[in-house]
């Protein structure tokens, strides 16, 4: 691996759960747009989960009903 970039992936509680992250052979940089980008889909990866985990306390909840 000779380049790595990441962003955290962290809960509504500020709690860091993983990283999406991007690697290469080959050194480069990314540009001003393609870090808000890798910024925007830990976003929405840490959005899917914590919509996830919703969903099971939800179905939890109608389960014991």
């Amino acid at each position: 691996v000779r380049f790595y970039a990441g962003a955290p992936v962290a809960t509504p509680e500020g709690y860091k759960v993983g990283t999406v992250c991007v690697i290469d052979q080959v050194p480069r940089d990314l540009s001003q747009g393609q870090l808000a980008a890798l910024r925007e889909i830990s976003y929405q990866v840490a959005s899917q989960l914590e919509l996830r985990k919703q969903l099971r306390e939800l179905k939890k909840l109608a389960e014991g009903k």
